[in-house]
């Protein structure tokens, strides 16, 4: 009568075992794949947002720039990656004078509140980042680009008195070296509390 033998010689085992292993390394590489993915569409996301937010608080700060405490006219500077002007951006019945400007892939943002009797402005107060990975500076996109009542780009230095409209643009991308690659945002917003405006 022959005999059977139950089990597996040891060859097999090891190769059921190597081949578990290879199956268990190829899932987690997979796993850590769509992670890295998932948390870079995240971050890519975000970043958008966080741009589409600072277009509108930039155009919302050009439309309701107006004269400050100390009848400084409501625009101070307009360069190609930075913006002064004098704006109640915090609602509080008093304009301040804000600065916007890029620093590397960060806009920034400072006030300086109006302060004393008679009022005048002091040192600028907290910085504020308002965007990350904003990418202008690479590529020599200006942000700012005044127009005149023609409709007619103001080279720079741009002269204040001339400006009716700016045009905000934002160029987003957390990685330049991955897709999808730059997002743009732009709007463009007119001086409304000017004199000149009118």
């Amino acid at each position: 009568m022959p005999r059977y033998r139950s089990g597996s010689s040891l060859p097999e085992a090891i190769a059921t075992v190597a081949l578990i292993g290879f199956v268990v390394v190829a899932f987690a590489g997979l796993v850590l794949i769509l992670s890295r993915s998932q948390r870079y569409a995240w971050e890519q996301g975000s970043a958008i947002q966080e741009g589409r937010r600072a277009v509108a608080a930039l155009a919302q700060a050009i439309r309701s720039a107006t004269y400050g405490e100390d009848g400084s006219y409501p625009l101070v500077a307009v360069q190609p990656f930075s913006l002064t002007l004098y704006s109640d951006i915090d609602r509080d019945g008093l304009v301040e004078r804000v600065r916007f400007w890029l620093e590397g892939t960060t806009l920034r943002r400072a006030v300086a509140e109006p302060v004393g009797q008679p009022l005048h402005y002091g040192q600028e107060g907290a910085l504020e980042i308002i965007a990350q990975y904003v990418r202008n500076g690479e590529d020599a996109t200006p942000i700012f680009v005044a127009f005149d009542a023609n409709g007619t780009p103001l080279a720079d230095p741009v002269p204040v008195l001339a400006v009716r409209t700016i045009r905000v643009t934002l160029v987003v991308n957390v990685g330049r070296n991955r897709a999808p690659g730059d997002f743009t945002l732009s709007t463009t917003a007119r001086l409304r509390n000017t004199r000149l405006s009118r």
